[in-house]
């Protein structure tokens, strides 16, 4: 189940999320990258058609054209900036090795023509990766649930156009 299709830091700047503090609620900076992902799977077959989505603490979206060379910005667009607040905390909240030791193994979906998943989740501590080829990604798990809201908005707002070679 490709849950949400993203992941890898773009330009690899990853910083730790800052936060300011509005009416309690804790917000990581406006200009600092939370998450990463990258949707891959048909890219050597079809073309550049793999996605990129950097999503910024002020709810900011990027979305990028991979498997070229390089990559190539498409698209802006903006989420929720509360539901990244929300992820953030969620995120500072939850040991994340804990959470990838106890979720089941993922599987290779471009394997068999379909799309894998990578999340880069900035943090404080640095950047955690996830990969859907290697672990489940489980809606039930409330940094997934977070992070879906995010990334279903990010995908509904950008449309990435299939190119052909």
């Amino acid at each position: 189940m490709a849950l949400i299709l993203l992941i890898a830091a773009c330009g690899g700047g990853s910083v730790a999320p800052e936060t300011t503090t509005d009416a309690a609620v804790s917000r990581p900076a406006p200009d600092v990258v939370v998450l990463s992902a990258d949707l891959v799977g048909g890219c050597a077959m079809m073309g550049p058609n793999c996605s990129r989505y950097v999503v910024y603490g002020d709810g900011r979206v990027e979305g990028y054209r991979l498997g070229g060379v390089g990559s190539e910005l498409v698209a802006e667009t903006t989420v929720d900036p509360d539901a990244v607040a929300e992820f953030t905390e969620v995120v500072a909240g939850t040991d994340l090795e804990a959470l990838r030791s106890r979720l089941p193994a993922g599987t290779c979906m471009a394997c068999v023509d379909g799309v894998d998943t990578t999340l880069v989740i900035h943090t404080g501590d640095g950047d955690v990766t996830f990969s859907s080829a290697e672990t489940e990604f489980d809606p039930s798990e409330p940094v997934f649930a977070a992070l879906r809201l995010i990334l279903d908005a990010a995908v509904a707002g950008i449309e990435i156009p299939v190119q052909s070679r």
